[in-house]
């Protein structure tokens, strides 16, 4: 059994992690909890990585002047599924401190906003369990067909992801559209005021 270091995350920690990414990757988006054939269990996809790295991992983010105390707690931890896990900690060259924090900070603050609305989600979640599901069977037996059943549905999972992406690029121009009508709105406002003040 593992020994748990006094900078390792303890299981409230984790817990508080899993709860404020809304049990989803901080990354990629796709849920981190799915249910298991046997009603009373769940299945867990989500880990708890450290943003600041432990002096014995795999990535260079650690800093010897940290404290275990910050390095075990909430502020240095970052919700995520284990492929994005494994890819911070293989390339923390582009997965820098500061850019992972500021991806945990704009993930919490979509979901405190309701951008990362779940009904959105919907669909591309169905995909992500059909795959999980699919990747047991096929590792269980060697069935072609469930090979071709497993690329159709990835390739369904990525063509659904570009076009949430795709809604959420447009959403954001729309934003900015929004944005800067009211600038002008407000400057025209206050350039009549200054006028009719002088009349």
């Amino acid at each position: 059994m593992k020994t748990l270091l006094n900078k390792d995350f303890k299981q409230k920690t984790i817990n508080t992690l899993r709860k404020r990414a809304g049990e989803m990757c901080s990354i990629c988006k796709r849920l981190t909890s799915i249910p298991h054939t046997n009603p009373d269990k769940f299945i867990n996809l989500g880990e708890a990585a450290h943003i600041n790295g432990q002096n014995d991992a795999p990535n260079k983010r650690y800093d010897s002047s940290l404290t275990n105390e910050f390095l075990s707690s909430v502020a240095n931890g970052i919700w995520l599924c284990r492929e994005c896990h494994k890819k911070i900690d293989s390339d923390d060259k582009h997965y820098t401190v500061k850019f992972l924090n500021g991806l945990k900070e704009q993930h919490e603050s979509d979901l405190f906003s309701g951008k990362l609305n779940y009904t959105k989600f919907t669909e591309y979640q169905k995909l992500e369990f059909e795959i999980y599901y699919l990747k047991d069977e096929l590792s269980k037996m060697n069935n072609s067909e469930l090979a071709i059943e497993l690329k159709n549905a990835e390739k369904e999972k990525q063509q659904f992801k570009e076009k949430i992406e795709d809604i959420e690029r447009s959403l954001l121009t729309t934003n900015k559209s929004l944005d800067e009508a009211k600038k002008c709105f407000f400057e025209k406002k206050r350039f009549r005021s200054n006028f009719e003040h002088y009349q």
